[in-house]
């Protein structure tokens, strides 16, 4: 077997081209994965990004060095010293606020009287003047709100009014061989469980009170020269104007509810059934308005009705069962006005 002879001085020179510090070194080490710095350049770290020359891009590498002419993005190194303990302070106590329905079978038995909230509003230019900013119409009306609240018994830290309208009878029949009584009309949806009223100026409301009727009398006459004693009516209604209502009532689609009840219990019920909503009044908070109906031959009287009505926006409506103090069902209703 023959050896291979290799002088000194070639040996040498292979070492050098080897070492560390050498660019053969590097080159060769780095397409290994087994290049690393000298100990006076520092180490790159796991992800580097370098700055692109031409188009100005940041790109991330790799164990690895940027491409001629691109610039390094230093990367902060990550402290190994244990972190300062961050003290934390006691959270608050959450305190779970009341639900709409809560707040409707807490208050029904003490909603607020449409009337004594309307007196605190009438009389006041609610509407924003044409020269009156927003800033300073809602400044001019704070004072008018809260003297509304408290006309409702609101607490200062309470924006929530609460009214309650009763179910009329009428819109209630009990069965007593199958024991159910059954709330709303079983023969159209799409008559309300609560009357509505309408007036140019309100739209659709709830009547809350109602006073008036029969003025006076006089004859007419209509183009064909038949004569008629015509009574002259008229009425004066509150209410409140809120979405949701027809012409037909309040809500605009009702599906009859049919509850299951003893005799005794449906006779307590019957005349004990209220629509409780809790809600905001809304600008521009009064409404006033008129209804007329003229006269005809088939039905010869005349009607005015002056309305005025609180503009309310109801957050839940339920039907709240008096005689048991108990809520017998959410009540859906569209919130467009």
């Amino acid at each position: 077997m023959k050896a291979a002879a290799v002088s000194v001085s070639g040996i040498a020179l292979l070492l050098a081209a080897c070492a560390p510090g050498s660019g053969n070194y590097q080159a060769n080490a780095a397409r290994s994965g087994a290049w690393q710095p000298p100990a006076n350049q520092p180490a790159p770290s796991a992800v580097n990004s370098c700055r692109s020359a031409l188009t100005g891009e940041v790109y991330a590498i790799r164990n690895a060095q940027c491409s001629a002419g691109d610039t390094p993005v230093p990367v902060e190194p990550i402290s190994s010293a244990t972190p300062a303990a961050v003290t934390s302070l006691p959270a608050a106590p959450v305190v779970p606020r009341a639900s709409c329905r809560d707040l409707a079978l807490q208050n029904a038995s003490k909603a607020a009287s449409v009337d004594n909230v309307l007196k605190s509003l009438r009389g006041v230019s609610a509407k924003k003047g044409e020269f009156e900013t927003s800033e300073a119409f809602r400044s001019r009306m704070l004072p008018v709100i809260e003297k509304a609240k408290r006309s409702a018994g609101l607490s200062a830290n309470n924006d929530k009014l609460v009214f309650s309208f009763k179910v009329p009878e009428h819109s209630t029949q009990y069965d007593a061989d199958a024991k159910i009584l059954t709330i709303g009309s079983s023969v159209s949806q799409y008559i309300g469980l609560l009357s509505g009223a309408w007036a140019s100026g309100v739209g659709n409301y709830l009547i809350a009170a109602k006073s008036g009727g029969p003025k006076s009398t006089y004859i007419a006459s209509n183009s064909f020269g038949v004569k008629k004693e015509v009574v002259k009516v008229e009425y004066s209604n509150t209410g409140l104007a809120l979405p949701g209502g027809s012409m037909s009532g309040w809500p605009s689609s009702f599906t009859a509810v049919r509850e299951r009840m003893q005799p005794e219990e449906a006779r307590a019920a019957k005349g004990s059934l209220f629509v409780v909503f809790v809600g905001q009044i809304e600008e521009p908070f009064y409404l006033s308005g008129l209804n007329y109906v003229s006269p005809t031959i088939s039905s010869p009287i005349e009607i005015t009705t002056k309305a005025e009505a609180i503009k309310f926006n109801p957050e839940c409506a339920v039907l709240y069962n008096k005689s048991s103090g108990t809520v017998i069902k959410d009540i859906l209703f569209e919130r467009r006005w």
